[in-house]
């Protein structure tokens, strides 16, 4: 693989630390790699960066286990793969920014992505700072700078396992085990 594009969609930046940290990381391992927001990309320019990514990266923030409506949205837009390739799927990677667990919302996009050619090989859930208020609810929330750094340094090492195994070829699918589809739909089910 030598072109690698990691699309994003960022809610409160979380997944966007992520994403660019990924680029770096990818990069680092010698392969051209472009971070791209699905929200500033034009139907043209989203068909020349999936037809050019050797490895197509998708990362997004789970809500309540579930993929967000912008990510869905522009999982719908893509080009279907199966239709220009030989291959019966293109392998991809994808990864969710959690708080505390996303059951399978890595996996997840398996159900937006094999229609389109595309299959999660790769899967990762990568905890960072919790960014929800509510009134109603108490949940713990900081701004102090050294509890922020520890959550990014823990995801930092997170994702450069994930990039160790997709360029060693090694199978890293996080959210497929026993549990991770009950605590899944535990959550996505009322979202929905």
């Amino acid at each position: 693989m030598k072109h690698a594009v990691v699309f994003y969609f960022s809610g409160t930046g979380n997944t966007r630390y992520c994403a660019m940290k990924m680029g770096i990381l990818l990069a680092g391992r010698g392969i051209r790699t472009r971070v791209v927001s699905v929200e500033s990309l034009s139907d043209a320019e989203l068909e020349t960066c999936v037809r050019e990514a050797g490895l197509p990266v998708f990362a997004y923030p789970i809500y309540a286990s579930d993929i967000p409506d912008p990510m869905k949205a522009f999982f719908r837009r893509l080009p279907d793969k199966s239709k220009h390739n030989d291959e019966p799927s293109i392998m991809a990677a994808v990864f969710c920014t959690q708080w505390l667990f996303s059951g399978d919302g890595g996996v997840l996009a398996d159900e937006e992505l094999l229609p389109k050619g595309m299959r999660a090989e790769w899967t990762a859930h990568i905890p960072m700072p919790n960014n929800i208020c509510l009134s109603a609810i108490r949940i713990p929330y900081t701004n102090d700078e050294g509890k922020l750094a520890a959550v990014r340094e823990r995801a930092s090492k997170r994702l450069e396992a994930f990039v160790d195994a997709i360029v060693s070829g090694r199978t890293y699918r996080q959210g497929q085990g026993f549990l991770s589809k009950p605590l899944g739909l535990m959550q996505r089910k009322p979202y929905r």
